[in-house]
């Protein structure tokens, strides 16, 4: 019925299956050419309900004791030639929905021990690194989550590289909440929050988490970094945000046992000259020895008696 062509589609599935029964399986392009994968879109007046469909890309799983679970890498191509070049862009994105979109997920392989990693790493360069985004659209959540075990739970760490030559600038962490519209109906709307909140205690006798903040360590001669808050600006005529200390909107009953502010204590009188003070602070300690408290004012330790 095919004549020579039949010779030819068993030759060519031959080559295929040898393709694909090898220890690797590679895909590639030739010179300057793009490697799109798409799963096919969901068959139109199927249903009003059907689904893209779905692409995984998932490492081979480890058969044997103590054998690790194959890795699925996604890798923009490298660049090749002049300094202006730049490598390959890596992307990952759920499908289009009618009215939700498809979710992109990326996940570690399970294990009867630890769980494999998840790496998104953004690719190595001569000057900068290439950068590493997750977004969404039309208002679409981004989570990072972890899951819990018996034994313990799954930690989340966000970090940014640190220079490595002399001038250089180590990476920022930079956290902003969405800002409120500027044009439309909801012109007025609040800016969003940003939320860090500790994890509840365990149900018997559990202590909350608490929230550390802790800045950069000096080396040599040089100062440990600042803690900063910093108040929201008022607009045209608007006042300035508060630092708020007791967010639980009522006072303290007079018979509590926590809710207080602390502040730093010493053995008797401050007699250093602090270091590091912004423009509009002033440095506070108390004197739990003579019960007074300092404030570091004019270049000079005042204190006052607390009684």
């Amino acid at each position: 019925m095919f004549g020579e062509l039949g010779p030819r589609l068993k030759g060519g599935l031959n080559q295929l299956l040898a393709f694909f029964n090898g220890t690797t399986t590679t895909l590639k392009t030739i010179p300057g050419q793009d490697l799109q994968v798409f799963p096919g879109d969901s068959v139109v007046g199927a249903s009003s309900a059907a689904p893209g469909r779905a692409l995984t890309l998932k490492g081979g799983a480890a058969l044997g004791t103590g054998v690790s679970g194959g890795a699925a890498t996604v890798q923009g191509g490298d660049s090749n030639g002049t300094s202006s070049n730049t490598g390959g862009s890596a992307t990952l994105q759920g499908g289009t929905g009618f009215t939700t979109g498809g979710t992109a997920t990326v996940q570690g392989g399970s294990s009867t021990t630890s769980g494999g990693p998840v790496n998104i790493t953004g690719g190595a360069g001569n000057a900068s690194g290439g950068s590493v985004t997750v977004s969404t659209t039309k208002g679409g959540a981004v989570s990072v989550t972890t899951d819990g075990s018996a034994q313990a739970s799954g930690n989340v760490s966000i970090s940014t590289g640190s220079t490595t030559s002399n001038g250089g600038a180590p990476g920022t962490i930079s956290i902003t909440g969405g800002s409120g519209a500027t044009t439309g109906p909801a012109y007025n709307t609040t800016g969003a929050a940003v939320n860090v909140t500790a994890g509840a205690g365990g149900v018997t006798n559990g202590a909350g988490g608490a929230v550390n903040l802790t800045s950069g360590a000096g080396a040599g001669t040089g100062n440990g970094g600042n803690i900063v808050m910093k108040t929201g600006a008022g607009g045209a005529s608007g006042a300035a945000g508060n630092v708020v200390t007791n967010g639980s909107g009522a006072a303290l009953a007079t018979t509590a046992t926590g809710g207080f502010l602390q502040i730093p204590s010493c053995a008797g009188a401050p007699a250093g000259t602090p270091a590091s003070i912004s423009t509009g602070n002033v440095p506070l300690v108390f004197d739990t020895t003579n019960s007074k408290l300092w404030i570091y004012t004019g270049s000079a330790w005042k204190g006052a008696v607390v009684s």
